[in-house]
């Protein structure tokens, strides 16, 4: 049962099924194959059918998911991508589904109660409480035997991939050929030579310009674009209208008084006897009042803590918890705790844990220093606070005249704000503040496309700053002419020529450096190839870089092996001028532990995915409502 309790943990919230190492979010437990005869089916694997409506749901799932990474600019998704993931992992996961209950890998109910029953979100004071168990299941719109049935699902689907992610092996010779490898150190010398540097002679002719955009018209489309006009408000502009009087600096004050009136401290000794399987509550009790009594006839609090509280953590110390907070053990323990006069002992108090005798041994309180000292703070405070609310109202104000008016115009003079235009913006070449996600969605939605002009409701870009936009024209997506694509298509022409010819410089030079000395070649080239040491694949370099300086052979003797590759808008020429071959023997233990675990890991991880695409290979799959593309 343990094993199952390790393959399932966090099932409670969102499950995450790892194929090919692209996390999936599932439905929650709601279910994915049709329950409702009612419920079209989108996908059907062997004889199990994925509904439409768990297709659609988990596409939303994944799409809020990758939202949330990107902050909510939803322009930066590629939906088809996104549901092509979705789809295939549906898939995937129906076909292991499938094979495990071919296989037995199934629990019985009695198994899963036992799992809900350890689950941690459903534990009330260290034990199950049905009580939450029941409002989760009503929360969640879930039945009993909805809930069993998808837990038995999940957990065969992870036994089963479990099981084979679990078999990757990896030997001690696999081991040091990989700490070869890893170790492996080679001398580097790079040249960054810029693209820019490299001269086209010959000119874009029309036919050049006609033939690339005849093989690429469809790439060749303007995006839908938007005019728009937009007004700012920034608090700051406020700033001169708000003015502090003396009674706004004392009620600031005041509120500081009042904050740090219940801001205290309570330095508390306890002696805990426990309610428990060893313990009952009667015992307890009977138990903290002779306790009690001993106090009561004189003996030290501390000495008889140390004695006999079962706290152990407060009975080595004397009972002492140290200075305590209000609310930092919420119930009767703290009321009584926060309520007791300096040195008096309480009567016993119940809670959780037990029975308990309460002392407080000293108490701290946050003084206010005077009104004179702190008043350039105050004055600050009040400010912000009036700037604050000022602002408020002022976004209230404008949101209620972009109701009544279609004139930006008029909105920007009943504030004396500066009105903005904006031609051709798409989602992509947006700049601020039209760059903000939810400015993006006011000016590219339904309601615009199909003719809403109207202003919109304040929108606020960032703490203390709200814009206000109109859509004066609405540009569809469609294919630009070639004229209008003709200046785009010469840069583009320009750059692959360029790219061309640099292409070529570096493969001139990567040959001249197999044959000539290294210090010929840079001399004859007018390049300076500049050391950057020795590198291994575990020494951070970049990736490009790193990916080059591995790929070559190693240089012959007074020789250098070179590659390159374009980034950005530079060609880097990596050259080795000395391979160190890896030595297993300074991998040290712990390093060669992570090796082996990883290496097994990545085998299991392929063997999972061999074994899926066997799976895919015999399956009868049909796909009623999927695009082609998305499968």
């Amino acid at each position: 049962m343990e094993a199952f309790r390790r393959l399932i943990r966090g099932w409670l919230g969102k499950v995450l099924l790892v194929i090919f190492l692209i996390p999936f979010a599932l439905v929650g437990i709601e279910g994915y194959f049709s329950r409702n005869g009612n419920d079209e089916t989108a996908i059907q694997v062997n004889k199990a059918k994925i509904s439409q409506t768990a297709l659609d749901t988990a596409i939303e799932n994944q799409r809020k998911q990758l939202l949330e990474q990107v902050k909510g600019d939803e322009s930066q998704l590629n939906q088809d991508a996104i549901k092509k993931l979705v789809t295939n992992n549906l898939v995937y996961r129906a076909l292991l589904l499938d094979q495990a209950k071919k296989l037995g890998f199934e629990l019985s109910d009695q198994q899963i109660g036992q799992l809900i029953r350890q689950e941690p979100s459903f534990h009330e004071n260290g034990k199950y409480s049905d009580a939450l168990f029941q409002t989760y299941l009503k929360n969640s719109g879930t039945s009993l035997s909805q809930l069993l049935n998808d837990v038995r699902e999940q957990v065969a689907i992870q036994q089963l991939a479990g099981g084979i992610n679990d078999t990757g092996l990896a030997s001690k010779a696999d081991i040091d050929r990989l700490a070869v490898l890893q170790t492996e150190k080679r001398k580097v010398h790079v040249a960054s030579l810029p693209l820019s540097g490299f001269v086209v002679d010959s000119q874009i002719t029309d036919k050049q310009v006609a033939d690339y955009y005849n093989k690429n018209k469809s790439q060749l489309s303007l995006p839908e674009s938007v005019d728009v006009d937009f007004v700012v408000l920034d608090s700051n502009a406020l700033a001169s209208q708000v003015q502090v009087t003396d009674a706004d600096i004392q009620a600031q004050y005041k509120a500081m008084q009042a904050k740090s009136a219940g801001a205290e401290e309570r330095r508390i000794q306890h002696i805990l006897i426990e309610v428990n399987g060893k313990t009952s509550e009667a015992a307890a009790k009977q138990q903290i009042e002779k306790i009690a009594a001993r106090i009561k006839a004189g003996e030290d609090f501390g000495k008889v803590a140390s004695e006999v509280s079962q706290d152990p953590g407060s009975a080595a110390n004397s009972g002492d918890l140290g200075f305590l907070s209000k609310g930092t053990f919420p119930g009767a323990f703290d009321d009584t705790a926060f309520s007791l006069p300096v040195n008096q002992v309480s009567a016993p108090v119940r809670s959780d844990a037990g029975y308990h005798l309460i002392k407080v041994s000293e108490i701290k309180k946050d003084n206010v220093a005077s009104l004179d000292s702190l008043r350039p703070q105050l004055i600050a405070q009040a400010q912000q606070s009036k700037l604050d609310e000022l602002y408020s109202e002022t976004v209230n104000r404008l949101n209620d005249m972009a109701v009544d008016t279609d004139s930006l115009q008029e909105l920007a003079k009943a504030q004396k704000l500066s009105v903005n235009s904006a031609k051709n913006v798409t989602k992509l070449n947006a700049t601020e503040p039209l760059n903000n996600a939810s400015v993006k969605a006011a000016l590219f939605n339904d309601d615009i496309v199909h003719g809403d002009r109207k202003i919109s409701t304040g929108i606020e870009i960032a703490p203390g700053k709200t814009i206000w936009v109109k859509v004066n024209n609405y540009h569809v997506a469609r294919p630009q002419t070639l004229a209008e694509a003709t200046a785009q298509i010469k840069q583009t022409l320009q750059a692959q020529a360029q790219r061309a010819k640099a292409e070529a410089k570096a493969k001139a030079i990567v040959n001249a450096l197999e044959t000539k000395s290294p210090v010929q070649v840079q001399q004859e080239n007018n390049i300076t190839l500049q050391s950057l040491g020795e590198i291994t694949r575990m020494s951070g370099a970049p990736l490009a870089l790193e990916r080059a300086a591995f790929a070559v052979a190693k240089p012959k003797a007074n020789q250098w092996s070179a590659g390159y590759y374009i980034e950005g808008s530079n060609l880097i020429i990596v050259a080795v001028s000395e391979v160190i071959a890896g030595d297993p023997a300074s991998v040290n233990p712990e390093q060669r532990q992570q090796l082996t675990s990883t290496m097994a890991t990545l085998r299991g991880q392929q063997e999972l995915a061999d074994y899926v695409q066997y799976l895919k290979a015999k399956a009868k799959i049909k796909y009623h409502s999927v695009d082609e593309d998305s499968k």
